[in-house]
C-alpha cells in the first residue's frame, strides 16, 4: 500500500534545503513504492575517508546512514575504502555506485549521473581579538582551492584535531569546518559561534558512471531511498544524525583559551 501521509521533520528547518531535498527522495521512494519494489541483497558503495562522515571501520554519519537505510529494507551493503582517484576506477570497472560529490567529478562531468544524499553545509571559524592573518588550514584539495580562490595561503594537515591545534597554536587564522564537526568544536568552546559559508558547502551524492544508469544502479538507488523514507518516518534518521553532534570524539581534544571564535 502506497503511503501519502505527511512527515514531519523535527529538528530541520522548514523549507531548507536539507528538507526539500528529504521531501524529494520521499517523494521519489513512495513513487517507485507504488510502482515497482526492487529487490536486491547487498550492495556495494566505493568511497573515500572523510571524518566525521565516512571512516574505515566502518563509521561515520553517511556510513550509519546508508547502512541502517539498506538495514530496514533487509539488503546487506558493503563500503570499499580507497583514495578519490581509485574509488572512481572501481565503480567505473563494476558499473557501481560512489559516495562523493558531484561537485568534485568535474573530470567525469560528462560521464557521471547522480542522486543528491545528504547537503552538507561548512563555516569558517577564525580566533576572535586576532589580527586577521593569510594563512587557513585545509584538510582536503578542495579547501586548498578554496583558500588560493580566497587570496590566502593553504596550511595542509591531515586529521581534523591537527586542523584544530593550527588553529590554536596561530600557524594558521582560519579552518573550514562542516555542520556535524562544526558541533564537535561547540562541544568543547560552548561560545563558539559560527556563520554559514555558502561559496563551499557542497551536496553529497550517490555517483554512477554513464547518464543512463543500470538496472543494478537503479535498483541500489531505490532500496536506499525507500530505507531513507522508513528512517524519517520511523525518527531514526534524525536519531542517528543528533548521534554524531554529541558522542563523535574527533575534536574532544584541550583548547585552553579557544573559546571565542567568529568568522574571518
Amino acid at each position: 500500500m502506497c503511503n501519502d501521509g505527511v512527515v514531519e521533520f523535527i529538528g530541520l528547518k522548514q523549507g531548507s534545503r536539507s528538507v526539500k531535498i528529504i521531501q524529494a527522495l520521499l517523494l521519489v521512494a513512495a513513487l517507485t513504492g507504488c510502482v515497482h519494489q526492487p529487490s536486491m541483497k547487498e550492495v556495494t558503495i566505493y568511497t573515500f575517508i572523510y571524518p566525521p562522515y565516512t571512516d574505515e571501520g566502518p563509521s561515520g554519519l553517511f556510513i550509519d546512514l546508508i547502512s541502517a537505510a539498506y538495514e530496514s529494507q533487509n539488503v546487506r551493503v558493503n563500503f570499499e575504502f580507497d583514495t578519490l582517484a581509485n574509488s572512481v576506477k572501481k565503480a567505473k570497472a563494476m558499473n557501481g555506485i560512489m559516495l562523493a560529490s558531484r561537485r568534485y567529478q568535474t573530470e567525469y562531468a560528462q560521464e557521471i549521473g547522480f542522486e543528491e544524499f545528504y547537503d552538507v553545509n561548512t563555516y569558517i571559524i577564525s580566533i576572535q581579538g586576532r589580527p586577521k592573518a593569510s594563512k587557513m588550514g585545509a584538510f582536503s584539495g578542495d579547501e586548498v582551492a578554496f583558500a588560493k580562490k580566497n587570496g590566502l595561503i593553504p596550511i595542509k594537515y591531515e586529521k581534523p584535531s591537527d586542523g584544530m591545534k593550527l588553529l590554536y597554536e596561530d600557524k594558521v587564522s582560519s579552518l573550514i569546518c562542516t555542520d556535524i564537526s562544526c558541533d564537535q568544536i561547540k562541544l568543547t568552546n560552548p561560545d563558539v559561534q559560527f556563520t554559514m559559508e555558502p561559496g563551499y558547502s557542497f551536496p553529497v551524492d550517490l555517483v554512477y558512471f554513464g547518464k543512463d544508469p543500470s538496472t543494478k544502479v537503479k535498483t541500489s538507488i531505490a532500496i536506499l531511498q525507500s530505507g531513507i523514507k522508513t528512517l524519517l518516518e520511523s525518527g531514526k534518521y534524525l536519531e542517528i544524525q543528533n548521534s554524531y553532534k554529541v558522542s563523535n570524539s574527533v575534536y574532544q581534544i584541550p583548547l585552553e583559551g579557544l573559546t571565542h571564535l567568529k568568522i574571518n
